[in-house]
């Protein structure tokens, strides 16, 4: 007959405290059946003192558990917390983002306009400089017609006043001879 192998939960039994497997298959072969009879005080003093450290390990694993549960919990309502100001945040953007593109457009539309009467001014201002520039060579011309008239004028006026005077002395000359003629008559 093969030797017994000894089973794996007996061999790490020792492990949590539990006593070898040899020992436990000695005493079921000597005394028959394991039962609380055949244990001794200080086994006995063992197992209540393990049994209290696995209550005491339960209740720890109790806390424990509760505390995760609660902070899952508390992690959970974060999470919606945090999810509710996304979508606020979100729907803000989006709201944000649509008066922005309405904004654009109608700036777009407004520099359109602009750019439109831009032209316009430009346009009116080239034809405006032309027809000053048209005005002001006619303005010229009649200015230099005005100027020519003038220096005319000024030069009947020299030649009247050089006629008048060559008259004026033509007259004296005309009365003193007339009166050297009537006083050489009276005389």
């Amino acid at each position: 007959r093969p030797a017994r192998t000894t089973h794996t939960r007996a061999m790490y039994a020792s492990h949590d405290g539990t006593p070898p497997s040899n020992d436990v298959w000695a005493r079921y072969r000597t005394d028959g059946v394991l039962g609380a009879n055949l244990l001794n005080q200080k086994e006995s003093k063992t197992i209540s003192e393990r049994a209290a450290y696995a209550e005491q390990e339960m209740e720890r694993a109790r806390v424990e558990l509760n505390e995760a549960l609660n902070e899952r919990d508390a992690l959970l309502a974060r999470e919606e917390r945090v999810m509710a100001m996304v979508d606020a945040a979100d729907r803000e953007y989006r709201s944000e983002k649509a008066r922005f593109a309405e904004k654009e457009a109608t700036m777009r539309q407004m520099i359109t306009e602009l750019k439109e009467d831009l032209e316009h001014e430009r346009r009116e201002h080239k034809s405006g400089v032309k027809s000053v520039r048209e005005r002001e060579s006619a303005d010229a011309r009649e200015l230099g017609a005005l100027r020519r008239r003038n220096d005319e004028l000024v030069g009947e006026v020299e030649s009247l006043k050089n006629s008048n005077a060559a008259l004026r002395k033509a007259q004296l000359q005309a009365k003193t001879d007339r009166s050297e003629w009537l006083e050489g008559e009276a005389a």
